[in-house]
């Protein structure tokens, strides 16, 4: 599936109370039947930031969503 579509998809099932925001690190890329790309995802829940304040945590939905308009 292409990145694209498959953020799409994950995207229309986020809620207001569990948004999506993937977070990519270093060789999350990997190989899937020998030439298929399979990308690995995390995801900060922002109901687990308990140490950060209403107005952080914002700011890193923000980052994360702009990050992802350009694979959108």
């Amino acid at each position: 599936m292409p990145l694209k579509v498959g953020l799409w998809a994950l995207m229309k099932k986020e809620s207001s109370d569990i948004p999506f925001l993937p977070v990519i690190t270093k060789r999350d890329l990997r190989a899937f039947k020998k030439d298929f790309p399979c990308l690995h995802l995390h995801r900060i829940q922002p109901s687990r930031l308990s140490e950060r304040s209403p107005m952080e945590i914002k700011a890193i939905q923000r980052v994360i969503r702009d990050k992802l308009k350009v694979y959108m």
